[in-house]
């Protein structure tokens, strides 16, 4: 923008006008003629004036070689022998000399005239020719006409009734007065109408003069015309430049614009690529260590379901042998009592005799050794119940220690994991960070040698445009002091030239414009591709974020399957935990039973021993097998799960390893395919600016060759002019007494 205003500013400045003076001639006495020892300077920057026709001396004025004062006078350098008053050149014979003619001051500042623009029109010339002059003479020699005929017919009307009658037309004209009357009237209106003829002819005269005046000094002057065409084209070859460096300025300045957007669109790239596999990453460590952590837990639950499943059958057997003691303790009780029924049907015979005296005796024997029995079966209740107490409490201990220990394993592997996560996530971000940093080095030196090639061509284009300009600028400089060596002065043939001239360079500059905006055309064609291109990989980005988060939701529904799996498999422990718990509060409330029932069996003890030990029997039966089936089941469904959980995290996280392969792969080729085609627009960009000096180059040449051959044609045409100067009417002097070089004849008619 600056650049586009410095031109502006300078094509919108007021330029001094270079004027081209011609080399002023003085005759020495021995006839010899050379410049002046003044010398001339190669422009002259005379104050540009309106170039307007001399004021028209008014009628009986001198004309005077200093009439036309109204505008600046000439440089010094620009008088030639013409301007020098009559008595610096005396002629001796007494022939008469033409008035001296005054060259004009520079005509009107181009500056903001057209290069094809020829300054004044001959229209105007045409116009001033044909312009007729004002007939207010005639209108006043009527009107006085008429004022003094009416004035003469009322002096003859009293004059003839104040004298005689009149008798007739005869005695009218006889009166000598009549005709001195007629003469008084008539005589002094034909003098008004020959003043006004007179007056209005003079006019006439006037126009024509002050026109053929103007045509005269046109004529004289044709070196102004060239001057004034000749600056105009410098001027349209300074603008064409001038355009050509604002056009290459715009065309790098959208080559930047273009580099910047590339380099936006390849860090949006290098973001998305990153934050999408930090992501993916993060969450493939994320299932990893579910995965891991499922497998323990489920090892874990599998172990202690195995002790577990152990040592429930060591309890049970346990109870088992308890329960054979108990047996073993009742039988010996029923064989004392068959042993004791058997020595009191063998003794009934020898105490049948005794019965009387021993019978309070044998009472006493048998309430003694019934209260032996009841102590000793009371006290085996007791002690039955107090193992069963003892062994409830160490399964209660056992099983809050195996607790105790599945949550400190727990704890260590959780611990053990989220250090494992902790080091895992370590790594990934110094990889990250490595690959990070290599692909910032790789986009940096990628992007600093396209700044150097754009910076090379831009200070190639720079130094060939100054370069051409510059030799353009000493081209014009030479070529317009060969201008005001060697410039004619005929104007017919020097405006035609110059007109062709000013064509071939118009269409030069057309040329050259519009080559400039195929140029811009073809940069912002390779913008819009651009645009294109990067509105694609935005829309694969978009693509590939999207696959991305639909992964990351299966992922995390698969992460919501695992935890409702997870709580399933604790529900279901917590449940068998409960089941057990009921169990064996059964258990107790089943030795409650057995010891309430025990304690009745004191006072019916022969008939309900056995229905006791069946009804133990079958409870503990029914507990043993009713505890394996709910073990053996739990065990089968946890296994079951655990299998199928793990079956779905393997596929899952097989499927998730390859989409995560074949999404990298196809971000690779992406990634890959978009540095292939910024590398070409690279290369495009590339051509296109080292191919802007060359046409700049043949652009100028043709500029070059046009002004030469326009120059060539001046050449010619001043050389002729500068042959047929002689035949001017307004340049050749009169013939000096000391001159030697005369003038050639004129041709004949």
């Amino acid at each position: 923008m600056a650049q586009d205003k410095t031109i502006v500013d300078e094509d919108t400045e007021v330029r001094p006008e270079p004027t081209l003076s011609l080399p002023a001639t003085s005759t020495s006495p021995e006839g010899t003629t050379s410049e002046d020892s003044t010398g001339e300077p190669p422009f002259e920057t005379a104050a540009p004036m309106q170039f307007l026709p001399p004021p028209i001396p008014r009628p009986g004025a001198d004309a005077t070689p200093d009439t036309p004062q109204a505008a600046a006078g000439p440089p010094v350098q620009e008088k030639s022998l013409l301007d020098t008053p009559e008595t610096d050149a005396e002629p001796v014979d007494a022939t008469p000399r033409r008035r001296m003619a005054r060259r004009r001051a520079a005509g009107p500042s181009r500056n903001r005239i057209a290069a094809n623009d020829d300054g004044p029109s001959i229209g105007g010339l045409i116009f001033a020719l044909q312009q007729k002059p004002s007939s207010a003479p005639y209108k006043f020699a009527a009107i006085v006409s008429i004022i003094w005929g009416s004035i003469g017919a009322a002096f003859v009307i009293a004059s003839i009734g104040t004298a005689s009658p009149v008798l007739g037309w005869l005695d009218l004209l006889a009166r000598p007065t009549t005709f001195l009357t007629v003469a008084a009237i008539v005589v002094p209106i034909a003098l008004l109408w020959l003043m006004a003829l007179l007056a209005w002819r003079t006019e006439e005269l006037r126009l024509r003069s002050s026109t053929m005046t103007e045509v005269a000094i046109r004529l004289a002057e044709p070196d102004r015309l060239a001057e004034q065409n000749a600056a105009s084209l410098g001027q349209a070859v300074r603008r064409q430049v001038g355009f050509m460096n604002d056009a290459v300025s715009r065309a790098l300045g959208r080559a930047g614009e273009l580099e910047a957007m590339v380099h936006n669109e390849v860090s949006v790239l290098e973001r998305s690529y990153e934050e999408n596999e930090r992501k993916i990453r993060g969450l493939i460590s994320e299932l990893s260590g579910e995965r891991h952590a499922l497998v323990n837990t489920s090892d874990r639950v599998t172990e202690s379901l195995m002790r577990l499943g152990s040592e429930i059958p060591t309890l049970i057997e346990k109870l088992s042998d308890q329960q054979v003691k108990l047996a073993k303790v009742i039988e010996g009780a029923g064989e004392n009592l068959t042993t004791l029924e058997t020595s009191l049907a063998t003794s009934v015979g020898s105490l049948e005799s005794a019965v009387g005296g021993r019978t309070e005796q044998l009472q006493n024997v048998l309430e003694n050794y019934t209260s032996a029995i009841g102590t000793a079966l009371g006290s085996r209740v007791e002690q039955m119940q107090v193992t069963f107490d003892n062994q409830l409490q160490q399964l209660d201990t056992s099983l809050g220690n195996r607790t105790e220990n599945l949550q400190t394993v727990f704890e260590e592997y959780a611990r053990a994991l989220d250090a494992a996560l902790a080091n895992r996530a370590q790594a990934l971000d110094y990889q990250l960070v490595e690959r990070t940093r290599s692909l910032d080095e790789a986009f940096g030196e990628r992007l600093r040698i396209f700044d150097e090639s754009i910076m090379r061509s831009t200070s190639a284009i720079d130094t060939a445009v100054v370069d051409k300009t510059q030799a353009l600028t000493n081209a014009l400089d030479a070529h317009a002091i060969s201008f005001r060596e060697t410039i004619g002065k005929q104007a017919t043939d020097l405006d035609e030239a110059l007109m062709h001239g000013i064509n071939s360079v118009r269409r030069a500059s057309e040329n050259i414009t519009r080559q400039s905006i195929k140029a811009m055309e073809g940069l912002a064609g390779q913008s819009d591709l651009l645009k294109n291109i990067s509105e694609n990989l935005l829309g694969q980005i978009s693509g590939v974020t999207g696959r991305f988060e639909n992964q990351g939701q299966q992922i995390m529904k698969a992460a919501n399957a695992l935890e409702t799996a997870n709580f399933k498999i604790d529900k279901t422990l917590q449940n068998r935990h409960a089941e057990l718990a009921q169990t064996l509060d059964r258990l107790s409330g089943k030795a409650d039973e057995f010891s309430s029932f025990v304690g009745d069996y004191s006072s019916t003890m022969e008939g309900s021993l056995s229905e006791a030990d069946q009804r133990t029997r079958g409870e503990l039966e029914r507990m043993r097998a009713h505890t394996s089936a709910e073990s053996d089941r739990t065990l089968e469904d946890l296994r079951h799960r655990l299998t199928s959980v793990s079956t779905t995290m393997t596929t899952e996280l097989g499927s998730l390893s390859n989409r995560f392969a074949a999404t990298s792969e196809e971000m690779r080729q992406q990634a890959s395919r978009a540095a292939a085609d910024i590398a070409s627009e690279q290369a495009r960009l590339r051509t296109e600016m080292e191919r802007l000096p060359v046409t700049a180059h043949e652009s100028s040449e043709g500029m070059r060759r046009a002004l030469h051959d326009q120059i060539k044609a001046l050449d010619h045409h001043s050389q002729l002019a500068a042959r047929s100067a002689v035949q001017r009417d307004v340049t050749p002097p009169p013939p000096l007494q000391s001159e030697t070089v005369t003038p050639r004849p004129q041709p004949a008619p």
